[in-house]
């Protein structure tokens, strides 16, 4: 029996960008269909890329034009190992990367570890502790996708932004289908909710971090992405007090907006975006 295909469509990031929207909306296409697990981190985790290609390869649907899987951690890395593997795999494949406002990303980005226990730390602490904290890494956008510019050529990434997927998703959602060559006139009223968002989570207490944790089970992974965050959800909430979205000292503001302006304007420079609205 012949194995699967390799995918040819990887939403390569970034975290708390609308990857979980992105990746509903792109299997609502008739041409593309997604993976049922959302983040495979095959690339990017040891554990992963250890069960080898025949894994991989297994974990995609046949018969569709363009086969795909949405794993952030592959925009997290120091270096470019993630896309150094990624090309020996699949050299061909077209790469989509949703960014947003990277002070913003890393507020969420503080809001879900803070929810799940792993963060126990003030949000002015975290951002000032390092630059090559975790936080800042995954929002240096440019220093991530050069990673993938050292072995893919431009041509086979598009970037776009959160803020123009929430403001006009037909729009942003048919660049991505021209990108990809589909019918570019496709739309669905689904293109408009936002999913996961991070101003539903609660901070867990015990049984709703160990409520999490079974979430992330093998059994439960066998149900579809989308779904099982919803039931996640109602599960979570009898478990978990409301989070208020923190707010950074003005001043501590102002000193990371300055340590992100250069990878910023190299953004804008290397994909013709305006992000103007970042500096704000």
């Amino acid at each position: 029996m012949p194995e699967n295909p390799l995918p040819n469509l990887i939403v390569i990031g970034a975290m708390k960008c609308g990857t979980s929207s992105l990746h509903y909306n792109l299997n609502l296409h008739p041409e593309i269909a997604m993976t049922r697990e959302k983040e495979l981190h095959f690339f990017s985790h040891e554990s992963k890329w250890e069960r080898g290609t025949s894994w991989y390869r297994s974990q995609f649907p046949t018969g569709s034009t363009w086969r795909g899987e949405s794993s952030p951690s592959y925009t997290r890395a120091p270096d470019d190992r993630t896309a150094a593997r990624m090309c020996h795999v699949v050299p061909g494949a077209r790469l989509v990367y949703i960014v947003r406002n990277p002070i913003e990303r890393i507020i969420s980005h503080y809001v879900q570890n803070v929810s799940n226990g792993t963060e126990r730390r003030s949000i002015g602490k975290v951002v000032s502790d390092s630059e090559t904290s975790d936080y800042l890494l995954r929002s240096r956008y440019h220093f991530q996708l050069s990673q993938f510019l050292r072995h893919f050529p431009e041509s086979q990434i598009h970037v776009l932004t959160l803020e123009d997927l929430h403001k006009d998703p037909d729009t942003a959602m048919a660049g991505i289908f021209r990108f990809l060559d589909v019918d570019d006139g496709f739309s669905s009223p689904e293109f408009s909710v936002v999913r996961h968002k991070s101003s539903d989570k609660g901070k867990k207490n015990r049984a709703g971090r160990l409520l999490k944790r079974l979430s992330n089970t093998k059994a439960a992974r066998l149900v579809p992405t989308d779904t099982r965050m919803r039931l996640g959800s109602l599960l979570y909430k009898p478990f978990s007090k409301k989070m208020e979205r923190p707010e950074i000292d003005p001043k501590i503001r102002q000193d990371l907006q300055a340590y992100l302006e250069e990878d910023i304007a190299k953004l804008e420079d290397q994909t013709g975006l305006d992000l103007g609205h970042w500096r704000v």
